[in-house]
């Protein structure tokens, strides 16, 4: 079972683009550090248990699949809700160490489904809840069974063209990239320090300086939303906090 989940119009849905796009879309760009050096693990797929294992077992004998499963990174198997803890790192079938012991009896090729995050799907799945909450996009939801809020119906491009009313725009992967990137550099919803504020005054000697408090970083930069103009546009309000809804008289 996958952590991340980018397939257009699902229910389950949690991001718009996939680690592998994101790699593909930074890596034509400079600059871009912090994202390649951002962890892409644990990225274990596809493991099923090998054989029956009886509750009170603290190993499972897994195979096929694919990736590594970290140290204290968490799992759990489709057939119990019970969420282990993995005692060593395992990347190839063989047996893997988890605690607690068993709760409850697992059954040959059940699956073991990754619950731990890695940094990268980490960034594209918070980036993609952030643009749904506080982004007022155009058109309406192409399903009402939809998770995220697109794909959507009625959106043009800059050119008079609509976009696919059953996938997700090109134009949105790249900006939830870019904006992955900026999550991974700092916490946007961290006030920031000093020297992340405007600057209203400064005096030399001895120094002294006035903050304005009405120049704080803005959670979404412009150049991303520069990016996502044809999808859809941020209330200003919404860059600290607040976000404009309708009200209707009874």
């Amino acid at each position: 079972m996958s952590i991340l989940i980018a397939t257009a119009g699902a229910v389950d849905a949690n991001s718009y683009t996939t680690v592998a796009r994101a790699n593909l879309i930074l890596g034509r760009r400079l600059y871009t550090t912090k994202w390649d050096l951002a962890s892409s693990v644990p990225d274990a797929e596809g493991y099923l248990a090998n054989g029956a294992a009886s509750a009170g077992a603290s190993a499972v004998v897994i195979d096929t699949g694919a990736g590594t499963f970290t140290l204290n990174s968490q799992v759990k198997f489709a057939g119990h809700d019970t969420i282990y803890t993995v005692t060593a790192a395992l990347s190839t079938p063989g047996s893997l160490g988890i605690e607690p012991p068993l709760t409850a009896d697992v059954a040959d090729d059940e699956v073991v489904e990754r619950q731990t995050a890695n940094e990268k799907e980490k960034s594209l799945i918070w980036g993609t809840l952030i643009l749904d909450a506080m982004m007022t996009w155009k058109g309406y939801i192409h399903s009402t069974t939809q998770r995220l809020r697109w794909p959507r119906s009625g959106v043009l491009d800059s050119d008079g063209r609509y976009y696919a009313f059953d996938a997700i725009p090109e134009i949105l992967e790249v900006g939830l990239s870019e904006f992955a990137l900026v999550l991974l550099e700092r916490n946007k919803f961290q006030l920031p320090g000093i020297l992340g504020q405007g600057i209203k005054s400064i005096k030399i000697g001895p120094l002294s300086a006035e903050i304005d408090g009405m120049q704080l970083e803005a959670v979404i930069p412009q150049n991303i939303l520069s990016l996502l103009s044809d999808l859809g546009y941020l209330e200003p309000e919404a860059q600290v906090g607040m976000r404009l809804v309708s009200l209707r008289r009874s």
